[in-house]
């Protein structure tokens, strides 16, 4: 739904009481100045992670489309700040998300590598209203290709709807109304065909569309099996209230009866737009504040409030191709030889002994540092054939596939991988915390541990954009190493601002320990290792979109060196910089 937001979807408020409503155990929390401004925020959509919070922004004259119209709606985002406790201040998203039209993200996938958005378009045309998927990619975000929903354009007729999909993109959840200029919407499910057509929708009963009355926004958990959506009906607290139902079976279109979220979630007013990242203990929704604009709050959910996390098991009693745990890996863009290998040690990581502890640590590398991972087994295999003909060994073949997974790996280092190493996709038993990967070379060094003293940096620095910051300057650097795995860190501060810069490449001080290659590699500017890093325009401000950017350590042009590439979709004026990047050495 769009402009009735703050229209009439938020006038149809009700002052009626429920009697004696139980009050659980929920806190609401508003996302402050940093996310909500003087103008209208709905539609958050949580990323699987946690840490980026997309939403939509009405009426702000830096929307895309305000000149045309004042109540113009674009995407905006924030990220999560340094403490993992506030909100980094919103930034406008960028083409081609945001277009001549009104704009708003509906769905990400779990690993944040796709997001669906509002509109059909193909071939960067814009062809009226729909629904479109944008992957990430090294550059930001691809153009929008439409989803082909068959009797859509014939059955959609009111200018309100909105989509979500499930985990896996096979199911589409829709809402819409087929009566022309009518503002009550249901909702509908669309699956998708082996011609990769989807289905013509399909109205959801079991007390979830009801004739007469509003059904909007609807969201499918993570576990594909609880759905959330707002609703007008009678029986609730305010104009439009959270409601949830739990899918029966397989079919879904089998659902319990929806039971309202109550309060302090559902207030006088209208609450809708409810999110909710993978380990689905804190929502996101839009509502109604006292001076009836639309902002967006935190919630803290109780126990009977928050989605199932157990595996669905309908068809066998819940197996390994049911769990949440499959579901997230399967739908992570990951090739078929890291998912396989990621299950299989999974799998030997839990027989014990010996050979179960060493799953357990090579489980720890794979879903932290793929990339790393399989250039090591690579680097394994071309050492056992040492003295071997490569017809007799094949490992002209073998090195090719390496190089094939390490490539797609590589392509994902925006993507937080985190999300593999979480005790809640129970692939590996005990503590949820994340442990420093293993070395990957044995040593007797191996977990000795140096450094090297802060020191002032002096290596060259080469920003790219209008002017390069300067002045009087403050840099510094420092670098530690445990066993092979060195950890830098490089903060460079500016007196002067640069002047639209968007990249800035940094050359790896000279003490700093050699990075390791693996054998063979000699591609010159290729990457090595991934990192964190971004610029801003001012030492006391936060972060501009950190997760914005890529950070890599990479060998230089001529190959005589390395260097540390860092870049961001958009130019700004930086006066500060930090980067920290792990990489091994020999």
């Amino acid at each position: 739904m769009k402009k009735i937001s703050i229209g009439l979807f938020f006038s149809f408020c009700s002052s009626m009481l429920l009697a004696q409503a139980p009050v659980e155990q929920t806190t609401i929390e508003n996302l402050g100045k940093n996310v909500n401004s003087p103008f209208a925020e709905l539609r958050p959509v949580i990323s699987g992670n946690g840490k980026t919070l997309y939403f939509v922004v009405e009426g702000n004259p830096q929307n895309v489309n305000y000149p045309v119209d004042n109540r113009a709606q674009d995407v905006w985002f924030s990220t999560l700040d340094i403490t993992g406790t506030g909100w980094n201040k919103a930034e406008q998203f960028s083409a081609p998300v945001n277009s001549r039209t009104d704009n708003a993200i509906f769905w990400t996938s779990p690993d944040g590598s796709e997001i669906l958005i509002r509109g059909a378009y193909e071939n960067g045309q814009y062809y009226g209203r729909g629904f479109s998927f944008c992957q990430k990619t090294m550059d930001g975000w691809s153009d929008p290709k439409m989803l082909y929903i068959d009797g859509y354009q014939t059955m959609s007729q009111d200018i309100y709807d909105g989509a979500t999909l499930s985990s896996d993109k096979k199911t589409l959840l829709l809402y819409m109304s087929e009566v022309k200029n009518s503002f009550l919407n249901d909702i509908y499910i669309s699956r998708l065909q082996e011609d990769s057509i989807w289905s013509t929708p399909e109205k959801l009963m079991d007390s979830i569309s009801l004739d007469d009355y509003d059904e909007v926004a609807p969201f499918i958990a993570y576990d594909d099996y609880t759905l959330y959506f707002a609703s007008s009906r009678p029986g609730g607290y305010g104009g439009y209230d959270i409601y949830k139902t739990t899918r029966l079976d397989d079919s879904w279109t089998r659902w319990s009866k929806p039971v309202n979220l109550g309060k302090p979630i559902n207030t006088l007013k209208s609450e809708a737009y409810f999110t909710l990242d993978i380990q689905g203990d804190y929502a996101y929704m839009a509502t109604m504040t006292a001076n009836n604009k639309t902002d967006i709050v935190k919630v803290q959910l109780s126990e009977d409030q928050k989605p199932k996390k157990s595996s669905i098991g309908t068809r066998n009693g819940g197996n390994e191709q049911d769990s949440l745990s499959y579901k997230i890996l399967n739908s992570l863009d990951l090739p078929a030889e890291v998912k396989l290998q990621i299950i299989d040690l999974s799998r030997r990581s839990k027989e014990g002994g010996v050979e179960g502890e060493k799953a357990v640590e090579e489980l720890k590398i794979i879903t932290t540092q793929p990339a790393e991972f399989f250039k090591q087994r690579k680097s394994e295999a071309i050492e056992r054939s040492q003295g071997i003909s490569p017809e007799e060994s094949g490992i002209n073949q073998i090195v090719n596939n390496y190089n094939n997974i390490i490539q797609q790996l590589e392509k994902l280092d925006s993507i937080d991988l985190a999300l593999l190493s979480s005790a809640d996709l129970n692939f590996t038993q005990g503590s949820s915390t994340v442990e420093k990967p293993v070395d990957q070379k044995e040593s007797k060094e191996k977990d000795k541990y140096q450094e090297g003293s802060e020191s002032e940096f002096n290596s060259n620095i080469n920003w790219i954009g209008n002017t390069a910051p300067g002045g009087s300057t403050n840099h510094t650097y420092q670098w530690s190493q445990t066993g092979n795995l060195v950890t830098l860190r490089i903060s460079l501060l500016y007196d002067i601002p640069g002047k639209e810069c968007k990249s800035a490449v940094i050359e790896l001080p000279a003490d700093c320990p050699t990075p390791f290659e693996p054998k063979g590699f000699k591609a010159n500017g290729s990457i090595l290792y991934f990192g964190t890093g971004y610029f801003m325009e001012s030492n006391t401000s936060d972060p501009v979109a950190p997760n914005a950017y890529t950070n890599v350590l990479r060998k230089n042009a001529s190959g005589t060196g390395y260097e540390i590439f860092i870049t961001r979709g958009t130019a700004i004026d930086p006066s500060v910089c930090y980067t920290t990047i792990q990489y091994y050495t020999y």
